[in-house]
């Protein structure tokens, strides 16, 4: 009998951007021990409501680190339990060690290009895996010879493009972070460079209309080069007018998906690797 084929499957991914700070020490090899450090010192994080993230298993395969996060519920020890059967509420031990609701949620780490992907299926939380290598390297950030290390959710163009279709702003924030990307142009560039000269690892800054007037924001400028900058590295948030209606923007809630076609267990690494480079 010959031997089939795997048929290959679509897959979404959702990425992460993460930039260590300062520039110079944006190295593969300070990635490597980034997520080296978390992996062995097993901590886990909080990261939502009675929900707990842990990264559980780790493997390397040239420049990419993928691993799995277990994701579960702690019960708090002295909580009172409903008993159905006798209307009442009673005591219940808790073990410690056992966790209920447990996950796992798949992650690839491109240690070249700083970017972690992660597979989009039911049940993934990306808020929930933000918040766990946010505080995750910060932890880390602490002990080893670098700054910081920041993490940003990587968009779309979609809601960039909304704020910029805003007939009338009336407030507008955002937020960066300095990049590992060489590749930025115009304002961005300039606001890149200016970031890395002055050793500032986030700037924020939130404009507001005059009660009597509006506020015009044009492509080609400082706030619009920072809007632009926050698609890889921050986030951006406006309210205004659009069509006349009255519109909140938040570029977070507009993230890029990339498809990835006809995946099998051979290829899956290398079609990662490949979709994250087109987004250099």
């Amino acid at each position: 009998m010959e031997n089939r084929k795997e048929k290959g499957r679509n897959v979404k991914l959702r990425m992460f951007n993460v930039v260590i700070q300062p520039v110079g020490q944006q190295k593969e090899e300070n990635y490597v021990a980034l997520i080296d450090y978390v992996f062995k010192d097993g901590k886990s994080f909080c990261t939502a409501p009675d929900k707990f993230t842990k990264l559980r298993a780790i493997n390397k395969a040239g420049h990419i680190i993928y691993g799995t996060l277990v994701n579960y519920t702690v019960l708090k020890e002295g909580s009172p339990w409903y008993n159905t059967e006798t209307n009442s509420f009673e005591e219940h031990p808790v073990d410690p060690s056992l966790n209920p609701n447990a996950k796992e949620w798949d992650f690839y780490f491109d240690t070249e290009h700083h970017r972690i992907a992660v597979i989009s299926k039911r049940g993934v939380s990306f808020p929930q895996i933000y918040n766990y290598f946010t505080k995750a390297f910060a932890k880390a950030s602490e002990v080893m010879p670098f700054d910081d290390v920041t993490v940003n959710s990587i968009t779309s163009n979609e809601g960039i493009e909304l704020i910029f279709a805003l007939e009338e702003i009336e407030s507008l924030t955002v937020e960066v972070s300095y990049s590992n990307n060489d590749n930025n142009e115009d304002w961005e560039a300039a606001i890149d460079n200016q970031l890395q000269e002055m050793g500032a690892g986030r700037i924020k800054t939130t404009v507001k209309a005059p009660k009597k007037g509006r506020m015009a924001l044009k492509n080609d400028s400082f706030l619009g080069g920072m809007i632009k900058l926050s698609k890889n590295n921050g986030s951006a948030k406006a309210e205004g007018k659009l069509e006349g209606k009255k519109t909140k923007v938040n570029t977070d809630s507009y993230p890029r998906e990339i498809i990835l076609n006809k995946v099998t267990e051979e290829n899956l690494l290398a079609k990662i690797k490949s979709a994250i480079a087109s987004l250099l």
